[in-house]
């Protein structure tokens, strides 16, 4: 694993208030905040040029390639980023299986390879075609032969074409599509791995697979052989083309929202007790009750018409060779539980495209490595619509990407979510990463009371990296060679949900990664430790956005709740609710090192608990010897509306203050802010 430790246009860019009248203001309109947040600015003598990162001054400390343009964006334009939870709300809602191909496009868009194949005319009309020609099955089955090398004897063909004759012709050419669709897919994947060898993404694979616990496989490898491995990995990193994955991807995606209604229409009790197996170079076709659980490796293509089932392998691919690989449960209480050592489960592309659907059912998902929507150099998918379903997983999984987009859907249901470290939208370098739960009271547990993983803040708390993270890899205190991290996101759309974890996580961005949680309503609760609830470290952006309900947010050690440090962004946005923040040091709105913290609870009663002095509104001094100390730290602390409970000595309402240390000669001050607006109202005469 390659962890340490321990311009993308999208829409919301070009939002601004109707009606709203133009400042003096030199800052574009696209990068303004909302006009009571600017408003909030003027009375604290701030613009929003005073609330940013500016990429001049990130670049004379790092700036090794692909880093990602909306992490740029988000360290830019800080105060603009409480717009993404429209952008997210609007893109990732995803109702059916067709909406999965705008999601995966934004994550493409993350990365910087922006592909959108259901944007203009039809991408599966010349496999629609083939699949309505006669024998289309036999023909795609022959296809499948040929890109594994090897062509379909005639007495191969006749066997297979009696086959096919036991099923209806319409669910014959469903399937066929469903294969010709996927065969565009492996031929896409191929081109994508060629500029490597076998060997090369073998080696590749082994290096990512391990288990985040920062030791190399073999501890007898030196520091150099090390650094050797990492260069391949970050090597490749920069060369890969992932794009064309994405269009294999969001192709499969089409075909099976297409073949849907056919699958459910076959969902018989007659149905569920035919099996149709056939063996190709690329994977088996498993169509039908067939012996899942004694299957030892994941199918090309598995569909399964009903019945309470148990899968050991589903929707994994199998590279060198297996590219692709879609499973299909129209319906049943199914379980989902990966063998000891497996590794690359449920909805994992390794080095290729891994996707399962799951379509109704009250499920439980378990594994214990790379598992549950998981991507090394490709795309994974796990979509499950309906049911109260349980997630679990060690390390690597519910939506965990590397080098590749990972994306897991849970359209409905009371669901329960639990792992230990990387899960729960985690992305390292080159990789997007998106858990989206849309309804139901969920929980999100990374697991912080079985110490497996300690961090390196804390041996008494793991190292969580969990629920919105993004990270990088830091080398410039090894051999200097670093990797930026990518783009990770929790987002939950309805409600009352529980977050639980230790440190890094619930918004968290390190090295050059952008960690996101967004939630869009219901009474929440938040616990975490250290770097947790909008909190980055070391040029990353940390962003939390609650847009509604009573919640309750609690951080037992530091940088939490809209805390930025090394010329990093930590954001909290809360929009409406009578809110708790149980918090602790350098904590709503603090900028520590050149960082940049912003808090802002928009409306409500709400309850502050604070430990320390350096929070609500505050700023280091920075170091004199180092560049830091021409660059800022900046806090800043904004309640807009409501009754609130401050401690004694800390904050007020209806009042204005700030907290900046003195600072040694030759050190720019930084920027302490904080102000809570009582009754709503601006008074500029304060």
């Amino acid at each position: 694993m390659l962890i340490d430790m321990m311009v993308v246009t999208v829409p919301l860019l070009a939002w601004l208030p109707v009606g709203q009248t133009a400042s003096t203001d030199t800052t574009p309109s696209h990068d303004r905040p909302d006009h009571v947040v600017q408003s909030a600015l003027e009375q604290l003598g701030l613009t929003p040029q005073d609330v940013r990162i500016r990429l001049t001054d990130l670049n004379i400390f790092d700036h090794q390639p692909r880093r990602l343009p909306i992490v740029e964006w988000a360290l830019e334009n800080p105060l603009s980023t409480p717009l993404v939870a429209d952008y997210v709300a609007a893109a990732f809602s995803v109702e059916s299986v067709a909406d999965s191909v705008g999601a995966l496009s934004q994550l493409s868009r993350w990365l910087g390879c922006t592909v959108r194949r259901n944007l203009i005319g039809d991408p599966l009309e010349a496999a629609r075609e083939l699949a309505n020609q006669p024998d289309s099955l036999v023909g795609a089955v022959a296809r499948l032969h040929v890109l594994g090398g090897e062509e379909l004897t005639e007495t191969h063909r006749q066997i297979i074409k009696r086959k096919c004759s036991r099923l209806p012709t319409e669910l014959n050419q469903a399937i066929a599509l469903l294969l010709y669709v996927m065969a565009d897919a492996q031929e896409w994947a191929d081109m994508a791995m060629e500029s490597r060898d076998h060997a090369s993404w073998d080696r590749i694979l082994a290096v990512l697979r391990r288990p985040n616990d920062d030791q190399p496989a073999d501890e007898t490898l030196s520091s150099m052989e090390q650094y050797r491995e990492f260069r391949e990995v970050t090597t490749a990193l920069r060369s890969f083309d992932l794009s064309l994955l994405f269009v294999g991807a969001q192709e499969i995606v089409l075909a099976v929202h297409e073949v849907r209604p056919v699958l459910e229409e076959y969902s018989t009790a007659e149905m569920t007790q035919t099996t149709l197996r056939i063996d190709t170079p690329l994977g088996d076709i498993d169509i039908g009750r067939s012996q899942k659980a004694e299957r030892d490796s994941a199918a090309l293509l598995a569909i399964d018409f009903g019945g309470d089932d148990l899968w050991h392998y589903a929707g994994s691919n199998r590279p060198p060779v297996g590219r692709v690989s879609v499973a299909i449960d129209v319906r049943g209480n199914d379980r989902y539980i990966a063998p000891d050592g497996a590794v690359g489960s449920f909805g994992s592309g390794h080095c290729g495209i891994g996707m399962l659907f799951d379509f109704a059912g009250d499920d439980r998902y378990e594994c214990q490595l790379q598992g549950q929507a998981t991507a090394l150099f490709g795309i994974g998918l796990l979509y499950d619509e309906s049911g109260d379903d349980e997630y679990v997983v060690v390390d690597h999984g519910q939506a965990a990407a590397q080098a590749g987009a990972a994306m897991l859907v849970d359209v409905a249901g009371h669901d329960r979510y639990h792992g230990y470290t990387l899960v729960q939208g985690f992305a390292g370098p080159g990789g997007a990463a998106a858990l989206v739960d849309l309804a139901g009271d969920d929980r999100y547990i990374a697991d912080d009371s079985d110490i497996r993983y300690p961090s390196a803040q804390s041996a008494e708390h793991n190292n969580s990296l969990a629920q919105g993270a993004g990270l990088g890899t830091r080398g410039d205190y090894r051999e200097g060679l670093s990797a930026c991290g990518g783009v990770g996101m929790l987002y939950d759309r309805s409600g009352a949900d529980q977050y639980s974890a230790g440190v890094f996580a619930q918004g968290v961005g390190y090295w050059f990664g952008l960690g996101m949680l967004i939630d869009g309503g219901g009474g929440d609760t938040y616990t975490g430790q250290w770097y947790v609830q909008g909190a980055s470290a070391h040029f990353a952006a940390g962003i939390l956005l609650d847009r509604s309900g009573d919640d309750e947010y609690r951080a037992a050690m530091a940088m939490a709740m809209g805390a930025g440090h090394d010329i990093g962004i930590g954001v909290l946005v809360d929009d409406e609710g009578d809110d708790i923040y149980d918090a602790p040091g350098l904590s709503l709105g603090a900028g520590n090192a050149a960082g940049l913290g912003w808090f802002l609870d928009r409306t409500g009663r709400d309850t502050y608990r604070v430990r320390g002095r350096n929070n609500l509104g505050w700023a280091s001094a920075n170091q004199t010897g180092t560049l830091r100390a021409a660059i800022p730290a900046v806090g800043v602390f904004m309640d807009l509306a409501g009754a609130d409970r401050y401690p004694d000595g800390h904050g007020s309402n209806g009042e204005e203050w700030g907290s900046t240390p003195d600072v040694p000669r030759g050190v720019r001050p930084g920027v302490a802010r904080a102000i809570d607006l009582g009754d709503g109202q601006l008074h500029p005469d304060r």
